[in-house]
């Protein structure tokens, strides 16, 4: 997406302005609970954007059950893992929890090293076309609305987006990753059923990240060769 100066000045004020507001929370908030469920904060930011873009009279052809994109691979920032995690082991029985480990264990079999061209496979938390996690989706998710329902039919085409909202959206994700990272927290994207498995199954995995370890499996795109 090309921007004109205006809306390049725009974009970095907002890149700025956001750093600087999470980067002041984590600081003031030392501990992993906050800095977990700060990325809801992020949601609400994006959530507030795409209903500012709607009340222009921006209408998109996403839709309750509409679910074209959910065979896409699916990102989320290491800290919205550990909260989707949360969220889930607060609301599912036992006998969910574990039928989900079951199925994130299945699916990441099938997804493990796979790039994102490769990676065709319907996500984990889909059921009966419908997101069960729509509540606390990742901002990836939240994010990306597309003005055009039929397109999306194909999953290789580029999809008709609202320029604003990718734009204001994208920045205020990397603004928010870049204030993690000062923190020594790594906020960087992963795979988020493999990545989900980890942080249900894995008793330790908050509390080593919180100290700065990178505890999910990287996307396959960033490891060098």
């Amino acid at each position: 997406m090309v921007l004109n100066p205006r809306e390049q000045a725009e974009i970095q004020q907002l890149v700025v302005t956001t750093q600087k507001e999470y980067k002041n929370k984590l600081r003031s908030n030392n501990n992993s609970i906050y800095a977990i469920n700060l990325v809801s904060d992020l949601h609400s930011k994006i959530d507030s954007t795409v209903n500012e873009t709607k009340k222009l009279g921006v209408r998109f052809g996403c839709e309750n059950g509409c679910s074209y994109c959910c065979t896409l691979r699916v990102e989320a920032l290491a800290p919205e893992i550990f909260y989707i995690a949360k969220k889930l082991k607060a609301y599912l029985s036992n006998e969910q929890l574990t039928e989900l480990v079951e199925n994130l264990e299945d699916y990441s079999e099938k997804a493990k090293g796979l790039s994102q061209i490769e990676h065709q496979i319907t996500c984990p938390m889909l059921n009966d076309g419908k997101c069960t996690i729509y509540d606390f989706r990742p901002a990836m998710c939240r994010k990306f609305n597309s003005l055009d329902a039929e397109v999306c039919k194909d999953p290789f085409a580029v999809v008709p987006e609202h320029k604003g909202i990718a734009m204001k959206s994208a920045a205020k994700m990397h603004a928010v990753m870049a204030a993690y990272s000062n923190k020594k927290l790594s906020a960087v994207p992963h795979e988020l059923g493999q990545a989900l498995l980890v942080a249900i199954t894995d008793k330790n995995a908050e509390k080593r990240w919180f100290k700065g370890s990178t505890v999910f499996t990287p996307l396959p795109e960033s490891i060098e060769p």
